[in-house]
């Protein structure tokens, strides 16, 4: 059997083929064919809750110094 890259075949304890996975980074062109069936692939926003937003707001962040990252 020829090994393609990007594809995998996932097999049942007796060997029959189960499923595929493909990876879409590698294979681009099955993504239309995908929409066209009804599979939605977008990134979903980060969902921000008013927690998280206040805490970004309250707490100033600052990048460390890796040479004097002891000294602080």
């Amino acid at each position: 059997m020829a090994h393609t890259a990007g594809f995998t075949v996932e097999r049942t304890k007796s060997g029959k083929p189960a499923f595929a996975r493909i990876d879409l980074r590698k294979h681009a062109s099955f993504i239309p064919v995908l929409e066209s069936n009804g599979f939605k692939i977008e990134d979903e926003p980060i969902k921000w809750t008013e927690k998280m937003k206040r805490a970004f707001s309250e707490k100033e962040f600052t990048v460390l110094d890796m040479d004097n990252f002891w000294d602080e």
